[in-house]
């Protein structure tokens, strides 16, 4: 099953949303323990991420449980800053109707820089990743809540053609 889901991420050209654009597939063909999503976004005016999680974060838990059996990882931490109550709720709620255990949420404290990847993993998981090494190293993938939005829809055979931005305090695709 784990391929089969790889497959359709890479044909559907989900490229990481966070920032660096890095092809999702590549993670999602890694083996990890656990699964963090990145909801933190470090910059103060994005909205996009709690957007997507207060409004259809059950696609958003779909493309999280897919990088999950495509890793093997036992368990995954929606991230996302307190401030955003609304979406922390919307995530709390989904969790607990459909965590099974495996899912779980996280808040973030209100500073600069959450939502960096680093300071995420050491926040969620107490582990501090190598000088200029990756999560997977100390057995994390990080995926951003728009690449697990994407990998929802590779599912069902959707290809990428969007994005969310924030356009002053408006989410627009």
């Amino acid at each position: 099953m784990g391929k089969a889901i790889v497959d359709a991420i890479r044909q559907a050209g989900v490229v990481g949303a966070g920032g660096a654009g890095l092809p999702t597939h590549v993670k999602a063909d890694a083996t990890a323990q656990t699964v963090l999503v990145n909801g933190a976004s470090c910059e103060p005016l994005l909205m996009s991420d709690p957007y997507l999680m207060e409004e259809q974060v059950d696609v958003m838990l779909r493309g999280l449980e897919a990088m999950m059996d495509c890793t093997g990882a036992n368990r995954g931490v929606v991230c996302l800053k307190g401030k955003h109550a609304a979406a922390m709720k919307s995530v709390r709620e989904a969790v607990a109707r459909r965590g099974q255990g495996r899912l779980e949420a996280f808040e973030m404290g209100d500073f600069y820089p959450a939502g960096d990847e680093q300071v995420m993993v050491y926040e969620v998981l107490g582990g501090i990743v190598p000088e200029r090494g990756i999560p997977l190293q100390i057995g994390a993938v990080v995926s951003n809540v728009e690449s697990l939005f994407n990998i929802a829809h590779a599912l069902d055979g959707k290809p990428v053609t969007h994005r969310y931005l924030t356009v002053g305090c408006e989410v627009v695709r």
